[in-house]
């Protein structure tokens, strides 16, 4: 917001020395030099301010669109000498001035409307849209000093001056209203108040003789157009050589026609002495005419020939187009340029009074933004602070019964588990802290248990092979009476065969006894049949 201040200051300055430079080039230098010194004193005094503000202040914090508009604002202040020089040779053209100071002071409001994207407040958003289009509004009521000083001080406008001013004056209106649509009710009160100022109303009257003459210069065309060729005097000419009736209804109307534009241009209320006097040369002339031609026709009538009625009617029409050509030549505004330029410049200066008011309104929410801001960032802090310690306390009870689980530092319970993993059981842990239900003593109990498992299978094994000894021992004597057992079953296996072969032998000699036998009971039987 130092930096919007800062600016609208300058741009402030430089539509004064803007409209002291018109007034100066529109008199050819003989009005307004004292005026435009001391007011570029004051603009380089603002330049200055703004420059050492510049010098710690980081552009990159606004948008691109800022820091183009700003920049190029800056580049054109660089070359404020050098249009100066050319103000005081008179060698540039008030269109050229203009443009070059309107042009820098747009840049420079162009970077006050581009704060509006670099806020998200709705509030702050709101008093920069307001105070944005008043600056705009009050860079035209400067730029309207401009042109009506150079205006005033030449007693017309300029080639393209008028259609200037028209173009000012909507657009102030216009940025007006945005400006009264967006103010709050104690920004839009304190903008009446200042309006009320006889200043105010002073320049209001200035501006209504200019925009007057709008439709001065209509009439003027009119009465110019019904006048000269073609018109009412060239009708009358006509109607005096021919004498026929078409010429007597076309001068009646245009006769008409021409003294109803006189009664309106007389009838405004900011006509001015000067115009009247001319408007009612021409119409005395008007009359005269009119006179003249109800006598040319009572002279046709009465068969006057036209030599006749040429040498007795005469008019001298010299006064009235005189006339016409100072009113088409000449505004006769009748405002001095200088009080113009001081009445509009204390109007500026209330208008000033409005800028900085809402201004400092904007400072003041944008520091209650900031000090909410600051709060609430405390506050984030302290929560913050909060949770940490929150945390804190958490992961030491989580970590404390993640400890009192494991019964000591997870790596010396890791270290343990490798170690029994390798096969190293000789271990005792020094931690006396470790309750019965921790991973930690679970550890040394599995471990305690594996040593006696291993105390077990080791006497196991010593039984084992004690065991194997005495069966090795038996072994071998059991081989031994085997072998021996082995010999004597040879022998009886060969005793064997032998009773075998007997056994054989006898069974032999039984089966011939029974065979005897067999036939010895056959003979026995047929012996006994026989007998």
């Amino acid at each position: 917001m130092e930096l919007a201040s800062h600016s609208s200051a300058l741009v402030h300055e430089l539509q004064k020395e803007r409209g002291a430079s018109a007034g100066y080039l529109g008199s050819k230098g003989t009005r307004f030099a004292k005026k435009l010194n001391e007011q570029r004193i004051d603009t380089d005094k603002k330049a200055a301010v703004l420059k050492a503000f510049l010098n710690d202040f980081d552009l990159s914090t606004g948008t691109r669109k800022f820091r183009k508009a700003l920049q190029g604002a800056l580049g054109m202040l660089k070359r404020i000498g050098e249009k100066r020089s050319q103000v005081d040779a008179q060698t540039i053209q008030l269109s050229e001035a203009l443009k070059y100071y309107t042009t820098m002071n747009a840049r420079f409001l162009a970077t006050i409307a581009q704060l509006t994207y670099s806020t998200f407040d709705s509030e702050i958003t709101r008093d920069l849209i307001a105070y944005a289009n008043f600056l705009q509004s009050k860079e035209r009521a400067g730029l309207e000093r401009a042109v009506l000083s150079n205006t005033f001080v030449q007693d017309r406008f300029g080639p393209g001056m008028l259609k200037k001013f028209n173009t000012l004056m909507a657009a102030q209106n216009a940025y007006l209203n945005v400006f009264l649509t967006y103010a709050r009710d104690d920004q839009k009160q304190f903008f009446d108040q200042k309006m009320s100022d006889p200043a105010v109303l002073e320049v209001q009257r200035m501006r209504d003789i200019a925009s007057g003459s709008v439709t001065e210069t209509n009439l003027i065309a009119l009465i110019q157009e019904e006048l000269g060729y073609g018109g009412m005097i060239h009708l009358f000419k006509n109607y005096v050589l021919r004498g026929q009736k078409k010429y007597v209804d076309r001068f009646r109307k245009k006769h008409t026609n021409i003294t109803n534009a006189i009664q309106s241009y007389l009838s405004s209320p900011i006509i001015t002495s000067v115009k009247k006097e001319n408007l009612l040369v021409i119409q005395g002339t008007l009359d005269k005419y009119k006179e003249a031609f109800d006598q040319v026709t009572r002279m046709k009538n009465a068969g006057s020939s036209v030599a006749n009625i040429d040498q007795t009617v005469k008019i001298d029409d010299g006064p009235a187009l005189a006339a016409l050509n100072t009113l088409t030549h000449k505004s006769n505004f009748g405002v001095e340029a200088t009080y113009w330029f001081k009445t509009i410049t204390e109007k500026i200066n209330l208008l000033k009074e409005v800028e900085d008011k809402l201004a400092s309104d904007l400072s003041n929410q944008a520091q209650i933004l900031k000090n909410s801001a600051k709060r609430i960032l405390i506050s984030y802090i302290v929560i913050a602070s909060l949770l940490v310690l929150l945390a804190i306390f958490l992961t030491y009870f989580i970590a404390k019964g993640i400890l009192e689980q494991l019964g000591g530092e997870p790596k010396v319970v890791v270290g343990i588990a490798q170690r029994i993993a390798k096969g190293d059981l000789a271990i005792k842990s020094a931690n006396t802290n470790s309750n019965d239900a921790s991973l930690f003593a679970a550890m040394n109990l599995m471990a305690e248990k594996l040593r006696n498992i291993m105390r077990k299978i080791n006497n196991t094994a010593q039984q084992v092979a004690s065991g194997s000894e005495q069966i090795s021992s038996s072994a071998e004597n059991l081989s031994q009476a085997t072998t021996e057992q082995a010999a004597s079953l040879e022998e009886t296996s060969a005793a064997i065969e032998q009773l075998t072969s007997s056994i054989d032998q006898n069974a032999e000699g039984a089966r011939e006894a029974s065979s005897l036998s067999v036939e010895a009971v056959k003979i026995a039987t047929n012996g006994g049949q026989a007998v």
